[in-house]
């Protein structure tokens, strides 16, 4: 009679085959080999698909690159199915991550029938498969990550900005229409004109032409540029640089539930992981603090020399 396994099902031969086939597939995506490997495999793909875009060398080495290609689209078929074997004990877990969707759709939409006569999909299909290589750079999964967790924030921070460009476009249309009507004509424009002051580029060119108006023009312009550009401008690098941080710990956090659950200790609540990370920073802050009591107190406790 077949033992139950940790689940509480009991695994026969057949249970056995597929743990020991979903454990070698999970050995061998996660091994840096493999990875190093996929990432210099979407590295020649992207080369090529480049070189594609140059004429000459398109009429000289077609048949070459359209081999390449083809070649990749195999390694990334069979990469794909052993990241499914990995997930054989369970395989819906297979669709619960994102990348894993991803890679099913953009690789497998190359054998939808009637999608090879259109060349400007198939050529998007082939730019977004370069775009996987984000999927072995954890810093950019991060970084990615951080920026998606931003996006509520930016959010407010783009309606400040709007409002802003509206009243200061108002206020600069009903003093500059009939002066500069090529920048001050309408409010979409007033706002344009603005928007191009924002980006600091060529704004002084715009505003000494009006300075002969009034000298408040330069009141108006000044003002402008440090609301909207230096301090909102601040306000979304500390909204991003904020985000970034919690998506960091976020992902020490994952980090060190997965070497929890290697030691059979199952965190999956979010909140506790946040507080252990927490709990940690706290630590080695506390462990930095006494170390610089103990140096403070050791070089006090010398005896002053002759």
């Amino acid at each position: 009679m077949a033992e139950p396994n940790e689940t509480g099902v009991n695994e026969g031969s057949g249970g056995r085959l597929t743990s020991a086939i979903a454990d070698r597939c999970h050995s061998i995506v996660e091994s840096e080999r493999f990875q190093f490997f996929i990432v210099g495999v979407i590295v020649v793909n992207a080369i090529s698909l480049g070189l594609y875009t140059f004429g000459s060398v398109e009429q000289s080495l077609g048949s070459s690159l359209a081999t390449i290609d083809r070649i990749c689209l195999a390694i990334y078929v069979v990469e794909l199915v052993i990241r499914f074997l990995s997930y054989l004990r369970a395989p819906a877990d297979f669709f619960k991550s994102g990348w894993n969707i991803f890679d099913l759709v953009v690789i497998g939409s190359v054998f939808i029938p009637g999608l090879a006569n259109e060349t400007a999909i198939l050529r998007v299909l082939r730019v977004l498969r370069i775009a996987r290589i984000l999927r072995y750079l954890p810093d950019i999964q991060i970084l990615a990550r951080g920026l998606l967790k931003a996006l509520r924030p930016l959010s407010g921070l783009l309606v400040l900005t709007i409002v802003l460009l509206f009243l200061y476009g108002m206020a600069g249309w009903s003093f500059f229409h009939t002066t500069a009507p090529e920048n001050w004509n309408n409010i979409g424009r007033s706002m344009l004109t603005l928007f191009t002051v924002l980006t600091l580029e060529g704004w002084p060119d715009i505003m000494y032409p009006l300075l002969d108006l009034t000298p408040w023009v330069a009141l108006y312009f000044v003002s402008f540029v440090l609301i909207a550009t230096f301090i909102v401008f601040n306000m979304v690098i500390g909204v991003i640089l904020n985000s970034l941080d919690t998506a960091h710990k976020a992902e020490n956090a994952r980090q060190r539930a997965a070497a929890l659950a290697d030691d059979g200790i199952l965190i999956s609540d979010p909140r506790v992981l946040a507080h252990i990370e927490t709990l940690r920073e706290a630590i080695d802050d506390l462990e930095v603090d006494i170390a610089n009591r103990d140096s403070r107190a050791a070089a006090s406790e010398q005896p002053p020399t002759a």
